[in-house]
């Protein structure tokens, strides 16, 4: 950790031995946010000793949120309220909490605009254990989205027996990282700090995200690396959206329920859990049904945010190629994709036959949505996303244009 960029506000505690784990509250001119967020980690159930950072990164507001953080008391083990002495900027400050893992087992990550539910910390501590040992993992969320911020559509993870699937996407609202975990993502970092590059391996609008977002580095080291996420079916933190550095307006749009019943959870080993893709697609060995040959590989593409097609393949779209689809499929079901899984006959999805050598061009292609997707959504929430989706459509049409 570049501690030299910090001024260690309460450094009596720094002589106390650490915890396993430490929770990094990761804060920036927003002093009513941070207050709720402590206020609701004071309430939660710890069965361990936790240590608590308090990061804050220099702005006006600075003085207000060390007093903040000065005075709330932390009883479940140490407590330092850090200030940088300059103004990192969101992705630079989220990196130097990650890197606070370097003197623990495990990092909680929480920017300042989340609310959490009383057992975040028993979560986390279990999935831990469960998916600690398997390489394949990079990250836990405590967040469970029931909206794809990539397509601007809901989105629902069907159910299993087990409390958590697998979804490859890095959270930024709610986070948990062993030391495993960030250090592989850290190793890829120090070698790929320029800007992503943009090519079709993941959704569209990920690239458009401005440089302030560490998350858009971690979407990329995702693909890269071939891991994923482990996502729980209920919440343990949900998204406020308040004014901050990547928004503008408030919007309840990721709020989400939160957990707050104390249960044991149940893990399976990742190759068994319910899971989707970086374009929160559902993985195609999970369509059985649809595999006539395991040497053609199968491409799942409901949301219609998937940007080329490369044959030999099966095609599974929304989209309209030019050419009769092998099957049709209905989306009128909950999740959209159990229709295509359960062979069920409509008009919303079409199952085409992708040729060796061809490469298809999908954004470019037209696509007419079933309106049931829509249908949990506010119109306020709708409007938002019409907005989005247009501005999405300039920005694509402007940059074929240059």
């Amino acid at each position: 950790m570049s501690i030299e960029l910090f001024e260690i506000v309460d450094g009596k505690h720094l002589r106390h031995s650490l915890a396993s784990t430490c929770i990094v509250v990761a804060t920036y001119n927003r002093p009513a946010s941070l207050e709720r967020l402590l206020r609701l980690l004071t309430r939660a159930q710890y069965s361990e000793r936790v240590d608590l950072i308090i990061s804050i990164d220099n702005g006006p507001l600075s003085k207000e949120l060390i007093h903040i953080a000065k005075k709330m008391d932390w009883v479940f083990g140490r407590k330092i309220t850090r200030l940088a002495m300059e103004n990192l900027g969101l992705r630079k400050h989220i990196l130097e909490c990650g890197d606070v893992v370097a003197g623990y087992e495990a990092v909680i990550i929480l920017e300042d605009d989340l609310l959490v539910g009383p057992y975040f910390h028993q979560f986390c501590r279990q999935a831990l254990n469960a998916y600690e040992s398997d390489d394949g993992i990079a990250g836990i969320s405590l967040y469970s989205p029931d909206y794809n911020e990539m397509a601007n559509l809901p989105f629902l993870a069907e159910s299993s027996d087990c409390s958590v699937y697998a979804l490859q996407s890095a959270q930024s609202w709610g986070q948990c990282w062993s030391r495993r975990m960030w250090n592989q993502f850290r190793e890829w970092y120090s070698t790929s700090k320029t800007p992503p590059m943009h090519s079709a391996d993941m959704p569209d609008r990920i690239y458009s995200w401005p440089e302030s977002s560490w998350k858009k580095y971690s979407m990329k080291y995702l693909v890269e690396s071939g891991r994923t996420w482990i996502y729980p079916y209920r919440s343990h933190s949900s998204n406020c959206s308040e004014i901050g550095t990547h928004n503008q307006a408030v919007t309840n749009l990721f709020q989400v329920q939160l957990d707050s019943t104390q249960h044991s959870y149940f893990f399976r080993p990742r190759h068994d859990l319910v899971s989707y893709d970086i374009y929160f697609e559902r993985s195609p060995r999970q369509f059985p049904e649809l595999r006539r040959d395991e040497d053609v590989p199968l491409i799942i593409d409901l949301y219609a945010t998937r940007q080329k097609v490369i044959g030999p393949a099966l095609l599974l779209t929304v989209r309209t190629l030019k050419r009769a689809p092998v099957a049709q499929y209905s989306m009128s079901l909950k999740p959209h994709e159990t229709g295509s899984r359960m062979l069920q006959s409509g008009i919303d999805a079409r199952l085409y036959q992708i040729e060796k050598g061809e490469n298809i061009d999908l954004l470019s292609r037209a696509y007419k949505r079933n309106p049931a997707i829509y249908s949990n959504i506010r119109w306020q929430d709708a409007m938002h996303v019409g907005l989005s989706g247009l501005k999405t459509a300039v920005s694509r049409r402007f940059r074929k244009k240059v």
